[in-house]
């Protein structure tokens, strides 16, 4: 993503990619492995083998002009980067293990329901990358990103706090779309801060560690507190994780000469 000419365009493209190709492995997975047993390994390292010859599409360095954002001097993404980038994951991945039980035992949903609700988030919520890239490009990433972060701390209160059906069920759709749209508008940023791909590898890395987390302690919460509190909660997770995304997208990278 880092070393294409369009930062944004990569993004979308490796999110909306990556998200597909995991609805269909949640699914191609179980059912494979219900026909013949391992064959759902099997599926999992024909995917892999697919992806050699794609991996010749990419570049062997920046095809960015000069005049872009230099490679020297960037220096390395800050601790409260990493830290809200990891926190946003936290929150999303570890409420997003729980969301079916606030389905069924909050909202008082059939499970046949909550998966249908679940099942049109998935599909529905591919349209928060292609928001995120129409923003970026007519509004800049500040401007869509601080657009999106308080529709996605809404609905996040919303699914954890909300008894209602309906609510939850709007709420589910609305929260992933804003999710995808977020971390589209945030690996586009980090992209461009860097086109030798260390803050875009760095900041992956970071997601990896907040979706790593993100479910036991959304689960000690949720057994400490209400459902309305953890909604609080993860809101104002939200909102603090955004506070160095936002930085970042209005004044730039730092230099390491600063």
């Amino acid at each position: 993503m880092a070393s294409t000419e369009d930062p944004d365009r990569a993004s979308t493209a490796s999110v909306l990619g990556a998200t597909v190709a995991t609805a269909v492995l949640v699914i191609g997975v179980p059912a494979a492995n219900s026909a013949w047993s391992g064959a759902g390994f099997l599926l999992v390292a024909v995917c892999c083998l697919l992806a050699l010859p794609l991996a010749a599409w990419l570049p062997d360095a920046p095809t960015r002009p000069a005049g872009g954002l230099p490679q020297a001097g960037v220096g390395r993404p800050g601790l409260p980067l990493l830290a809200g980038v990891a926190l946003l994951a936290a929150t999303d991945q570890g409420a997003w293990s729980y969301v079916a039980e606030l389905g069924e035992q909050h909202a008082r949903m059939s499970t046949p329901a909550v998966s249908t609700v679940l099942a049109a988030a998935g599909v529905i919520a591919l349209a928060g990358i292609a928001f995120a890239s129409l923003a970026a490009r007519r509004f800049g990433r500040f401007l869509a990103l601080a657009a999106c972060v308080p529709v996605e701390a809404a609905a996040k209160f919303a699914v954890a706090a909300s008894a209602s059906p309906g609510v939850y069920a709007v709420a589910t759709v609305v929260w992933q779309a804003g999710y995808l749209a977020v971390l589209t508008l945030v690996l586009a940023t980090v992209s461009a801060a860097d086109p030798s791909g260390r803050w875009a590898a760095t900041t992956s890395g970071a997601v990896t560690v907040g979706t790593a987390l993100g479910p036991p302690l959304v689960g000690a919460l949720l057994d400490m507190t209400s459902y309305a509190a953890l909604g609080a909660a993860l809101a104002a997770a939200t909102f603090l994780a955004a506070i160095p995304l936002l930085s970042l997208t209005r004044t730039g990278p730092p230099r390491a000469d600063r």
